[in-house]
């Protein structure tokens, strides 16, 4: 009988892991969601970026020098200075890609632990309620047994032959107590 309580509680207990783990995994697929939207706009940023600093590099320095040198030399100190910027703001956004990369791809794995731990969780509770039916079955089979045991041993008590009946009664007054 401890065991039949037992057993629903194990599965009771399996049902809460695998909903606990459902909502996690759910939680992190948001996430992981989040995480891949960020990426896509960083990656769409840097590639801004890329087009910003290729423009910026197509413009020939011998442009505009017989007009006005001075301007033309602010203007292109300006552009290098924005190429520089470009180039530092472009190395930060790759080292931000690449550690968003890292979170999405730390993330999937975790992802991939949480469901295999949810499986297995629901592997136990299968186990557990296999277990309960079996012992329940054996419970089964051995009220049958008594049953047919005690209707044999009625049987016997009412017989008519005194060497069957006489022994039978006192172990069913001792079997009674």
């Amino acid at each position: 009988m401890a065991k039949q309580d037992a057993a629903p509680v194990a599965g009771t207990a399996a049902q809460d892991r695998i909903a606990a783990l459902t909502a996690e995994t759910r939680r992190q697929a948001q996430e992981l969601a989040d995480l891949a939207s960020l990426l896509d706009r960083a990656e769409a940023r840097c590639a801004a970026l890329e087009h910003d600093l290729a423009a910026a590099r197509e413009i020939p320095e011998e442009t505009g020098t017989a007009q006005a040198p001075e301007e033309y030399r602010r203007a292109l100190s300006s552009l290098r200075r924005r190429v520089a910027e470009l180039n530092a703001e472009s190395d930060g956004q790759a080292q931000d890609l690449a550690r968003l990369a890292r979170l999405v791809f730390d993330k999937e794995e975790a992802l991939k632990r949480r469901n295999a731990a949810a499986h297995e969780a629901g592997q136990a509770a299968a186990a557990a309620r296999r277990d309960l039916l079996a012992a329940q079955e054996a419970e089964a089979a051995c009220a049958r047994r008594l049953a047919e045991a005690e209707a044999r041993i009625e049987a016997l008590l009412h017989s008519s032959s005194w060497r069957i009946t006489a022994p039978l009664r006192g172990l069913a007054r001792l079997w009674k107590r």
